[in-house]
């Protein structure tokens, strides 16, 4: 959109969209529980060592895949024998840690980003300042409105 009394460098782009639209839903945000690493002390850092190291012993290695020397190899029973193995490697981590590291929790989250009001906020409220300024600047195209 072009026009004389826009004295800024920035041209506003104007987009209409015609879509069909049958309904909209929203959900709940749902809390997820995530394995909490800073929280581990270190007695169940060495648990989780020794429950991976258990872990990963049940499991079957899959020397012919791993010993092919064919660098254009095909066989689709190595693919599928590598897959399994890198899948059985990240479910005896993902096992291990469950058993041993500490969750997070839904309770007691202050909902506070580390570092937002020291780094971040000066930064917005300064944002929103020059926003408000340029906005009531081309209002009338001599000041605020």
């Amino acid at each position: 959109m072009h026009e004389v009394d826009n004295r800024s460098d920035h041209d506003p782009l104007f987009i209409t969209l015609n879509i069909a639209v049958c309904y909209l839903t929203s959900s709940q945000r749902v809390f997820t529980s995530k394995t909490a690493w800073h929280k581990a002390s270190d007695a169940q850092l060495t648990d989780y060592r020794s429950s991976l190291s258990s872990c990963l012993h049940s499991i079957s290695v899959p020397a012919d895949a791993l010993t092919c020397q064919n660098v254009s190899c095909c066989d689709v029973m190595h693919r599928v024998a590598l897959n399994k193995f890198a899948s059985d490697i990240t479910s005896s981590c993902l096992r291990a840690a469950d058993m041993c590291i500490p969750k997070t929790s839904s309770t007691g989250s202050s909902g506070v980003v580390p570092g937002w009001t020291a780094e971040v906020e000066p930064i917005r409220q300064d944002s929103i300042f020059w926003h408000n300024m340029w906005v009531g600047f081309s209002v009338d195209g001599h000041g605020m409105a």
